[in-house]
């Protein structure tokens, strides 16, 4: 390590940090967090000690989105790499210092105008301190060796987590928090997670968190799905299929990236190489399902062609956005390829977004026991999510871009028509036909493309104009009838 890589890192944790986190313009963010309210019934069904380390737990994740808020930014660099360097000569540098490319670090220059790979936790170190999160994180230890509910498999999670925060092994907690078998009744993820945050590269996590109470009921029921799900890929592809477990939780709070996106869940851990040695879990916050469980029905109810939703209860549509939202989910554990975030850098979200939308609906056609009317109604949910993605698109761009490009490749097939604004279709097995087709594109990209080729895909595709066709009522023309010229990135 040369000597100024040495004096700028610990310069890091001492009273001159906030000069590496200053914003490139004057605008002031707020911590996002997203607070909901526990059920009454669940909250009885705790004990003090378990309410105590939901305290705990709450804030810490409260106070983890401040990290988060140091972030945003309008310049997609910030605060990952430094203002002003190009794409090319990041990557020039990772050769000899491939530190450069973990989503774990923060990149800076030193006077000598040399790259420095800053780990996370050293970056955050003051801000951490400050917070006092390594201290809650083991007073909510603490509470979980205590009472008849104790939980000794969480404890040990928990107190690797705070340590993680000291060491950057974050693998470690991951791996504990992994292990059990079971679902511990409050859990919580703290950390950093997820490359939506990093719009310049792809590459970089961002802080976030959340913490909750299991709902034990809804994770046994969603099970079922889950292993039918998983039964269909392994025989599909011949090769076994990964540990993937599931909970649906009453989440308390969500924090960072996690509440800047209003997620319904999340599957983690996000290295592909991890997911394969240790398994994956994902999370559905079930108040923030549920909320948008709202809007989607209402967005059903409006633009999906009447005649194909007549006699669908609101009952059966719930389940089959949980079901769909569970194989979604389960596809991040099951993107193929090596090196994909590094081959299509700021493309990989909404790729991997769109893979694991057109892996759900696949599969969700074939798994053993679903009725074709039930992944008809699958595939309408996933277009009118295309229709909420747009309406959020300045908060989940990843999430309109893969959307979008699903709807126009289906328009485009003549499968799917937006006709006097609403979705229709004459033949879902062709509109799924088109969706396998789309998902050979996609996983072959995953597994050995290019940048060029997803550009490529997302210039010709990523058309959000019949959105407002739906708005207006109107009826939008074959794909092949617009002008679909390259958009800018």
């Amino acid at each position: 390590m040369t000597i100024e890589r040495s004096l700028f890192l610990r310069s890091i944790s001492n009273s001159d940090r906030e000069t590496y986190l200053v914003r490139p313009e004057p605008t002031r963010y707020e911590s996002p967090i997203r607070e909901f309210l526990l059920p009454p019934e669940v909250e009885a069904t705790l004990d003090k000690h378990q309410r105590r380390e939901l305290l705990f737990l709450t804030r810490v994740v409260r106070r983890w989105g401040d990290l988060y808020a140091l972030q945003e930014s309008e310049d997609a660099r910030f605060p990952f790499y430094p203002s002003g360097v190009t794409k090319k000569e990041i990557l020039e540098a990772s050769q000899t210092q491939p530190e450069i490319l973990s989503p774990y670090t923060i990149i800076r220059l030193t006077g000598e105008g040399e790259f420095v790979a800053i780990p996370m936790h050293q970056f955050y170190k003051g801000i951490i301190e400050e917070k006092g999160v390594i201290r809650l994180i083991r007073e909510a230890a603490g509470e979980t060796g205590k009472g008849k509910n104790r939980d000794f498999k969480l404890q040990a999670y928990l107190r690797a987590l705070a340590r993680s925060m000291e060491t950057g092994d974050f693998k470690a907690s991951t791996r504990i928090w992994l292990e059990r078998e079971d679902e511990p009744i409050v859990d919580a993820v703290i950390g950093f997670n997820d490359i939506y945050g990093d719009e310049f590269l792809g590459r970089k996590f961002s802080p976030w968190a959340s913490a909750g109470v299991l709902d034990r009921q809804l994770t046994h029921d969603a099970q079922w799905f889950l292993n039918s799900f998983l039964g269909w890929w392994s025989q599909e592809t011949g090769r076994a299929a990964p540990k993937v477990k599931m909970r649906v939780e009453h989440t308390r709070i969500q924090s960072g990236l996690a509440a800047r996106y209003e997620w319904s869940g999340n599957s983690l851990p996000c290295q592909p190489e991890w997911r394969r040695e240790i398994g994956s879990k994902f999370i559905i916050f079930e108040p923030s399902f549920k909320d948008k469980f709202r809007e989607k029905l209402d967005s059903f109810r409006n633009f999906i062609n009447p005649s194909k939703v007549l006699g669908i209860t609101d009952g059966f549509i719930r389940l089959v956005a949980l079901r769909k939202h569970t194989a979604h989910e389960t596809g991040h554990s099951l993107i193929p390829g090596e090196n994909y975030q590094s081959r299509l850098q700021h493309h990989t979200a909404w790729i991997k977004e769109l893979y694991c939308d057109l892996l759900a609906l696949t599969g969700y056609r074939q798994v053993r026991g679903i009725s074709p009317r039930e992944s008809e109604v699958a595939m309408a949910i996933t277009l009118v999510d295309g229709y909420l993605d747009y309406e959020d698109r300045r908060k989940r761009p990843e999430y309109h871009k893969a959307s979008t490009v699903l709807l126009n490749y289906c328009l485009e097939g003549g499968t799917i028509r937006v006709e006097n604004g609403f979705f229709a279709w004459t033949d879902s097995q062709a509109v799924f036909r088109d969706i396998d087709s789309l998902l050979q594109i996609v996983e072959q990209f995953l597994r050995d493309g290019k940048i060029k080729g997803v550009q490529d895909l997302y210039n010709k595709y990523f058309e959000p104009t019949v959105y407002q066709h739906l708005i207006t009522r109107g009826s939008f023309p074959k794909i092949e009838d617009t002008f679909l010229g390259p958009i800018p990135e």
